[in-house]
């Protein structure tokens, strides 16, 4: 008989681990997701059934097929699939576009001969230990544009521009993924920290953001035009620690936008939206900084010495 294992790395606000196995589906879990420690190990019931809870990996579309981290088997959904997603406790039917990355979800389904499971119910859970965050759609794309004075972006897949204000949460995980049995603690540096497998999850500021990066959305609709986000997560593998130092400005050039430091080959290009203000946080404009200002500076690395300023604080 058919025996997959599965070792389960949870993701979830709160940082716990989501790990849950029952043989059958005749037994329902509650609105919330369960948090455990244990190691889980998924076994076929002797008529081939299974159910699990496991965060998505990869959602394909155009085969209705999910992975899950660090699980090495793969689910079909069913063309009959019943997929639902619980909000406030409240079940509402969903395609199946509507899984993405992230997402724990709980399936039953039928283990196959080559050791795929076909699912007839999927249910996309909230992930929380505590009230979940609020949103009225979740999305997975790549950023486009953004500008980092007035707080918004743009993704490839979407039309509307999406804003960004003070009670959003940006963050991203770094050092590797969770493993089945790890604990959480809060670093010295602020963040989650993995005990086992060293991942952090470290809180980030919009204007750690920088286009070609790939994010997962939780966000409100404002209007036809607008979505506000509430949770911005960064793709791991996507995301580079931006550079950030403090220096003397020695040259400035209003025409070509570009400004050279003291000591420093950094050629930085200061990009039409960049965040640019003083100590107190007053907005600025280019033209109010000059050779000899002390700055701190906010970029990302392009090629050779060219950095792409994206905030610039006159200290």
């Amino acid at each position: 008989m058919f025996t997959p294992r599965i070792r389960l790395a949870g993701k979830c606000l709160a940082g716990a681990l989501l790990a849950l196995l029952v043989i059958g589906c005749s037994e329902e879990l509650p609105l919330t997701a369960p948090i455990s420690s244990g190691q889980p190990l998924l076994t076929a019931s002797p008529d081939g059934q299974v159910q699990f809870v496991a965060v998505v990996a990869t959602a394909d579309a155009a085969t209705r097929t999910l992975t899950f981290d660090g699980a090495d088997y793969v689910v079909i959904a069913d063309d009959d699939c019943q997929i639902v997603r619980i909000t406030a406790g409240d079940e509402t039917v969903v395609e199946f576009a509507d899984i993405v990355a992230g997402d724990s979800v709980k399936v039953c389904g039928l283990t196959q001969e080559d050791g795929t499971i076909l699912a007839h119910r999927i249910r996309i859970y909230c992930t929380c230990d505590a009230d979940c965050i609020n949103y009225d759609l979740k999305f997975r794309d790549q950023i486009v544009t953004i500008d980092y004075a007035g707080g918004s972006f743009t993704v490839a897949g979407m039309t509307e521009t999406i804003l960004v204000d003070g009670n959003t949460v940006i963050w991203t995980t770094i050092g590797g993924g969770m493993a089945a049995g790890e604990t959480d603690y809060t670093g010295d540096q602020g963040g989650t920290v993995s005990r086992e497998a060293g991942a952090r999850r470290v809180d980030l500021a919009f204007t750690d953001l920088a286009e070609g990066y790939t994010v997962q959305v939780k966000a409100i609709i404002e209007d036809a035009a607008t979505l506000r986000a509430v949770e911005i997560k960064v793709a791991g593998e996507s995301y580079e620690e931006c550079n950030l130092f403090e220096a003397a400005l020695a040259t400035v050039d209003l025409n070509t936008r570009t400004v050279t430091f003291d000591g420093l080959n950094w050629i930085g290009v200061v990009c039409q939206n960049a965040l640019l203000s003083d100590a107190d946080g007053a907005v600025l404009v280019l033209e109010d900084f000059a050779a000899g200002d002390l700055v701190s500076v906010k970029g990302f690395p392009l090629e050779g010495d060219t950095l792409k300023v994206c905030a610039l604080t006159k200290l």
